[in-house]
């Protein structure tokens, strides 16, 4: 039987790719084993119900009731696509916030419960990056319901992907933003565009060259991110920049934090606190 494809919609989005480190190990060691594998499994449903909520609570209430959201699971780790089409980066970047302190717990707890030596850190890794999405489907000729495949493909979700994995070989770099999520960002949040500065600077003499850092640093500390220099991605034909997300700044008793927090939430103060008490 023939499947029938369909192309719905071709739209800007932000892709956020998060996957648990060293799973394989402890699904291997848990298998089998009652008691440990229960545990492991209660761990991991854990893991996408952290998922999910940091999605939600990333989210204006307003757009709670029906998310613009499309969320896919793959064992060790969660695609989650954000499709509002003027607030996605935001909302990836949100959720990226709060899911990083959410799991930095999760994982610290898990770790301390275990009583084999042998077996690796849990740990995590998160990517985003914003661009142009496709939502594919596909049902089966003259089926009517399920089985249905419907997903998403486009650049930005592979780079995100790839920029997940980058956080595996980097310290203190678990949650990692690439060039055009932290362009969308720079824009809508500060009014000022991170790829046109550094464009500008390449063109500079070395005095407004240094200006022009000088600002790009500036949106980088309003953004609770610090550069790490341009990279090379397995399947990405232009290096690109990247962007750590500063764990010693996202705390709740950091000023810079709760002004970004702030604005990220449009002055929406019972947002602003929802999101502050999700991080602490």
């Amino acid at each position: 039987m023939t499947a029938l494809p369909e192309v719905v919609e071709t739209i800007p989005a932000s892709a956020l790719v998060v996957d648990l480190r060293n799973f394989t190990s402890h699904l291997n060691a848990f298998a089998g084993v009652e008691r440990n594998w229960d545990g492991f499994c209660h761990f991991l449903r854990n893991f996408y119900a952290l998922c999910l909520d940091a999605a939600v609570v990333a989210l204006p209430p307003c757009d709670r009731a029906m998310p613009p959201i499309y969320l896919s699971s793959g064992g060790d780790g969660m695609l989650m696509v954000f499709t509002h089409r003027e607030r996605h980066a935001i909302d990836a970047f949100l959720t990226a916030i709060v899911l990083h302190a959410r799991l930095c717990g999760a994982c610290d707890r898990r770790n301390a419960s275990l009583h084999d030596p042998g077996l690796p850190a849990t740990g995590f890794g998160i990517g985003l990056e914003s661009g142009i999405v496709t939502r594919l489907r596909a049902k089966a000729r003259n089926e009517v319901g399920h089985p249905l495949v419907d997903t998403y493909i486009g650049g930005c979700i592979n780079v995100a992907a790839r920029v997940q994995d980058v956080t595996k070989s980097l310290h203190r770099a678990r949650t990692l933003i690439a060039a055009e999520a932290n362009d969308h960002l720079c824009r809508q949040v500060m009014n000022s565009g991170y790829g046109e500065l550094m464009a500008q600077a390449d063109e500079a003499d070395d005095k407004h060259r240094m200006v022009l850092h000088d600002r790009m640093t500036e949106l980088n500390r309003s953004l609770c991110l610090q550069f790490i220099h341009v990279h090379r991605l397995r399947g990405v034909p232009h290096p690109l920049p990247l962007f750590r997300l500063s764990e010693s700044s996202i705390q709740v008793a950091n000023p810079r934090f709760e002004a970004l927090i702030q604005r990220l939430t449009r002055g929406d103060r019972g947002h602003h606190d929802e999101i502050l008490e999700a991080v602490r």
